[in-house]
């Protein structure tokens, strides 16, 4: 299928490309059918995670760990059975990047982490309660290797 996204303009995006989140995105309950894209160029760590019921709508994803070394998701197994994941190790997961218009204060959603399971092309955005991470994650400010502590934006 083709889509004319606002970011990437038109894109093909094949069947097995397609990402289905059952329960769709925090805000954004009705739209459930997502492609990933990544940026181009060498050692570029972002993806875009395409939304394909609403063209106009576009994430940048990227593995929190690159943020955050220590970043875990620890949830129970009920938790991602809808998307026929028993353990997070056995999926993908990322963090929604937010890009102000200055993007040395680009932050990352630690607490809303998207789990995708890429064999059965399903994915979810869980709701984390631990304490050490925030949904404004500041990613430059920290030093590389640097455990996770709260840093939310001011």
């Amino acid at each position: 299928m083709k889509i004319t996204s606002r970011t990437l303009g038109q894109v093909d995006i094949a069947d097995e490309q397609v990402i289905e989140m059952p329960s769709g995105m925090i805000g954004f309950p009705a739209l459930r059918r997502y492609a990933l894209f990544p940026f181009p160029g060498p050692d570029v760590p972002f993806l875009w995670w395409q939304c394909i019921d609403e063209p106009s709508l576009c994430f940048i994803l990227i593995d929190p760990t690159l943020v955050c070394p220590d970043y875990e998701v620890s949830l129970p197994a009920e938790e991602l059975a809808d998307i026929y994941v028993k353990s997070s190790l056995k999926s993908s997961v990322y963090a929604v990047v937010t890009v102000p218009s200055d993007p040395r204060e680009m932050t990352v959603n630690l607490m809303g982490p998207i789990v995708i399971n890429h064999s059965v092309r399903k994915a979810k955005q869980l709701v984390l309660t631990d304490p050490r991470y925030t949904t404004r994650h500041r990613v430059l400010r920290e030093a590389p290797g640097h455990a996770c502590a709260n840093s939310q934006a001011e």
